[in-house]
């Protein structure tokens, strides 16, 4: 009976032992998971902080963009000096037509910030860029720093508008006009580099048409 009870005892014991030990595993795993749920909630705050910073970035120049089109509009209202009428096509503003992301594509990267308001075509960092119809340059913006968007935006005949995006070179000056096929600036888009911007993922040019100051699909225009 001695020899019966030491055994349970025995037994007892290393039970006692392994929920020990058990409990140190659970008591871990809860803290490690707590630490994990505080660490995401923190991540989590950081990155929603760093989408409402770039949906700011993005209004500001989509405001500007508005601002501007419709001051020279007002500006140029009854000048004959922009074309009128007929059948708009635009030529390509650079020599590829490898297009990356196209209008409202629902997989460009950063949709949860905005809908993309143009395509995106390939071009190599320093490519010409060049202007797709006559027109009068109304903002020629160059930026120095990286975090800021370097873009040409050119006003056309019939309510149409350009946007040449990412800009590494502006070479084009505003309130002057451009003829189709004149160098106004060159590609950028690597990121960390001058006048790319916050929403690039590598070199290329971002173009947009507008009519009356709505972003629409380029590739109606594009011959």
């Amino acid at each position: 009976k001695e020899s019966a009870l030491s055994d349970k005892q025995n037994a007892l014991e290393k039970l006692e032992e392994a929920l020990a030990i058990k409990e140190q595993e659970v008591k871990n795993q809860r803290n490690y998971k707590e630490k994990l749920l505080t660490e995401t909630k923190e991540n989590e705050a950081t990155f929603q902080g760093m989408l409402a910073d770039l949906r700011r970035q993005y209004q500001t120049v989509e405001s500007e963009i508005q601002s501007i089109e419709r001051a020279i509009r007002a500006k140029l209202e009854g000048s004959d000096k922009l074309p009128q009428g007929g059948d708009v096509a635009f030529s390509w503003p650079v020599p590829s037509q490898y297009i990356t992301a196209y209008f409202h594509d629902p997989d460009y990267p950063f949709r949860r910030i905005f809908e993309h308001a143009g395509i995106d075509i390939k071009a190599g960092q320093g490519t010409a860029v060049r202007a797709v119809a006559p027109g009068y340059v109304a903002r020629a913006k160059r930026c120095g720093e990286s975090w800021c968007y370097s873009y040409v935006m050119i006003i056309h005949g019939d309510g149409l508008s350009t946007v040449y995006g990412h800009l590494s070179q502006v070479s084009t000056s505003e309130d002057q006009f451009v003829a189709r096929g004149d160098i106004i600036g060159y590609s950028g888009g690597i990121p960390g580099t001058a006048g790319a911007g916050p929403f690039v993922t590598g070199p290329h040019l971002h173009f947009e048409s507008r009519i009356n100051g709505i972003p629409v699909n380029p590739l109606n225009y594009l011959l």
